[in-house]
C-alpha cells in the first residue's frame, strides 16, 4: 500500500500496531525510550516488536530525558532516528549516526526548530504537535526548509487541505494499547491511513 505523504506512528507499544502500520505503508514507527513514561518500551520488548517488521525507520522518542540518559539508552536500542523536544540537546547529540525529528508544541518552539534545522543537516523532520498554543493556521504559515509533520489532533477531513497548503509534508499519528494481546481497535488509525492512500 502506498501513502501520499510521510507518516510516522509514535507511542507504539505492541506488535499488533507495529505490524499493522508497517503493512499499511507508514514510513516510521516511534517507541518511547523514557523509562518514566507510561508508554515506555524496554529494550527487550523493542527487539521483540521490531524483529517482526521491515521497511520502516525506527524512531526513539526521547522526551524528558537528559543528554546523559539519552546516550545510555541509545546503547540499548537499534534506532534510525531520535525525536527530541529539548532543542538544547541538538548541538551535543548531532554528531551521532542518527537523524533527528524535532518536536515543537508552540509557535515559538516551531520557529526555533526551523532556524536550527537550517544549519543542522542531521535534522530530517520537524513535528508540529497541534494544541492550544500551536494551531493549524500557524503551522501552514511556517516556512520550513525540512519536511514538516503535523499531528496528533488531525482528522481525515483535514488531510487534503493540509497537503494542498504545500507547507505540510506528512502526519504524526499515535499508536494505542491493545485490548488484550492480539486484539486491537484500529478505527482511528485506519481512518487516517485510508485518507492518505494514493489513488493508484
Amino acid at each position: 500500500m502506498a501513502l501520499k505523504a510521510i507518516v510516522k506512528v509514535g507511542s507504539v507499544t505492541n506488535l499488533s500496531d507495529a505490524r499493522y502500520c508497517a503493512g499499511m505503508g507508514v514510513d516510521m514507527l516511534g517507541f518511547d525510550i523514557n523509562p518514566a513514561s507510561p508508554e515506555y518500551i524496554n529494550p527487550l520488548k523493542f527487539q521483540e516488536i521490531t524483529g517482526w517488521v521491515a521497511g520502516v525507520k525506527l524512531v526513539g522518542e526521547a522526551h524528558g530525558l537528559s543528554e546523559e540518559n539519552i546516550r545510555a539508552q541509545l546503547v540499548q536500542y537499534e534506532l534510525d532516528c531520535l525525536e527530541i523536544s529539548d532543542l538544547s540537546l541538538l548541538e551535543s547529540l548531532k554528531h551521532t549516526d542518527l537523524t533527528f525529528i524535532i518536536k515543537a508544541t508552540t509557535e515559538a518552539s516551531l520557529n526555533m526548530a526551523m532556524t536550527l534545522a537550517k544549519n543542522t543537516p542531521a535534522v530530517a523532520y520537524i513535528f508540529a504537535e497541534l494544541n492550544d498554543q500551536l494551531t493549524v493556521k500557524q503551522v501552514v504559515s511556517a516556512n520550513s526548509e525540512v519536511p514538516l509533520l503535523v499531528g496528533y489532533d488531525v482528522n481525515p477531513e483535514q488531510v487534503e487541505g493540509l497537503l494542498a497548503s504545500n507547507k505540510v509534508n506528512g502526519f504524526a499519528l499515535k499508536g494505542s494499547q491493545e485490548v488484550k494481546p492480539g486484539f486491537k481497535d484500529y478505527d482511528e488509525l485506519a481512518d487516517m491511513l485510508e485518507a492518505l492512500e494514493t489513488d493508484d
